[in-house]
């Protein structure tokens, strides 16, 4: 199977080098991990700035979405944030075991 999904992603088999490659490009738990943060902090600084400009320009082609689909993408939200909470209840409530939340 990897063989295949490999060579029609790039035309070889996939190797653990590759994985390790992707490893480091996607998740933040890698060394450097500084650096990473500094990315991701510049790269929403810049979307943020460029939303922005669309919004006070009214440029259709930087502002995406209308008041729909605010209204549909707060209903998801709020759907999925509903189910994750009810998921969490139904399965506290019947997993065995106490809850103790200890400070220090």
């Amino acid at each position: 199977m990897t063989l295949r999904i490999g060579g029609l992603l790039h035309g070889r088999s996939v190797t653990a080098d590759d994985v390790v490659w992707l490893q480091e490009k996607l998740l933040f738990d890698r060394i450097p991990v500084r650096d990473r943060y500094v990315r991701f902090f510049v790269l929403m600084s810049l979307a943020s700035i460029i939303a922005v400009y669309g919004v006070v320009n009214s440029s259709v082609a930087v502002i995406i979405g209308d008041s729909r689909n605010i209204v549909r993408s707060l209903l998801i939200v709020a759907a999925g944030t509903a189910l994750v909470i009810g998921i969490s209840y139904l399965m506290a409530a019947v997993l065995p075991g106490e809850l103790q939340i200890a400070s220090n």
